[in-house]
């Protein structure tokens, strides 16, 4: 944290000068006593009381720097530098929550413990630096004993956040998050390479933002990702599961026409596609095909085959493997389901190749099938 935090223009302090100075007392306890705070919820309690210190201060001390390091209070700083530190900051955020006790806040906080597990933030993965600032500044004037709901709320929403990418907003101002990385073993993750598609609106030339570019090395972890969910969980779902994955897949985009049509249209204004009308014929088809084969999934049958009473014939439809998937840009999402809902629908899992001229129809349906639990 930033101590000494100043305000800018209508955004309220994060940390006062006074607030500080109070939270500098408390960086000079010893490390026994911060931890013996942080582990019991009745002494937390009786010091919060006797030192009339609010309980987002203490959080915010748990941030600040050990004892016997240097702390400096800023009254001025260079932009770039203080966003960059709170960028960095937000790794300790989420560990420092998590270090509560359930029992100290009066709401299981267990759910934060889960939400982190396994997994560590990185200053890196934040692409909209300045709306992360600004959901951690929420975050800190929330007083955690009180509105400790509002907090995990605010944590899931930076949590979305980290994994969804950057928000766009299209001309008709439809809101939406851009995913920027490469989908592979259900989590997003930036290319081998390093490098950068360019993504520009049509319209205006403006660069929108800049999403990874998968390379030969992102395929092959890719492939092995859904070949081992092909001979892992996914062969364990039932016909019937399948079929209603399916159809509530469906449902989900249905409920983001607006969404996935608006992308459709302005992506490809360049390219002489379409008006809005056209693209929500290509949204409902979409939608049809995927419930169309979900009635499938569970009629696949093999044979029992009639040969001579000394011998037993029959087959068994199995899928062939992981499919490797080419999305073109000029009917995305017709075209998506049109190959998407088939493999699904026989058990097969597969690689999808999003067009590279229109990103963000494919993105953003890469989103929807994530809700819906497809493991891969």
């Amino acid at each position: 944290m930033l101590l000494g935090w100043e305000p800018e223009g209508d955004n309220e302090a994060l940390v006062t000068i006074g607030e500080a100075f109070k939270i500098h007392g408390l960086i000079n306890l010893s490390i026994s006593k911060r931890n013996a705070l942080l582990t019991d919820s009745s002494d937390m309690d009786d010091f919060l009381s006797t030192q009339h210190i609010d309980p987002t201060l203490l959080m915010a001390s748990i941030l600040a720097p050990p004892p016997g390091s240097s702390t400096e209070f800023h009254t001025e700083e260079d932009p770039s530098v203080r966003e960059e530190k709170i960028r960095k900051q937000a790794v300790q955020v989420v560990r420092s929550l998590t270090s509560i006790p359930p029992t100290h806040s009066g709401t299981n906080l267990q759910a934060i413990t889960l939400l982190t597990a396994g997994s560590e933030l990185k200053a890196e993965d934040y692409e909209d630096h300045e709306l992360v600032s600004q959901r951690f500044r929420a975050l800190y004037s929330i007083n955690h004993i009180r509105s400790n709901l509002r907090a995990l709320d605010l944590l899931l929403e930076l949590w979305e956040l980290r994994d969804a990418g950057t928000e766009i907003t299209t001309p008709n101002d439809v809101i939406y998050m851009q995913p920027l990385g490469l989908f592979i073993n259900n989590k997003w993750v930036a290319a081998k390479s390093g490098e950068e598609i360019t993504v520009i609106s049509p319209i205006d030339e403006i660069q929108t933002t800049k999403v990874h570019a998968g390379g030969a090395d992102d395929i092959d972890v890719a492939v092995k990702a859904a070949r081992a969910a092909l001979e892992g969980p996914w062969a364990g779902v039932s016909a019937r599961d399948r079929g209603k994955l399916m159809l509530r897949l469906a449902d989900l985009a249905e409920q983001h026409t607006k969404t996935l049509v608006s992308i459709d249209t302005w992506k490809s204004a360049d390219y002489g596609r379409k008006r809005f009308s056209s693209a929500c014929g290509d949204a409902g088809e979409l939608t049809d095909v995927l419930r169309y084969y979900a009635g499938f999934a569970d009629k696949l049958h093999g044979q029992v085959i009639d040969t001579t009473d000394k011998n037993f014939a029959y087959t068994s439809r199995e899928p062939l493997g992981v499919c490797g998937q080419t999305i073109p840009w000029n009917y995305a999402l017709g075209m998506a389901g049109g190959k998407i809902a088939p493999a699904l629908a026989a058990s097969g899992t597969i690689t999808w190749r999003r067009p590279c001229v229109t990103r963000g129809r494919g993105g953003r349906f890469r989103v929807l099938t994530e809700k819906r639990n497809y493991s891969r």
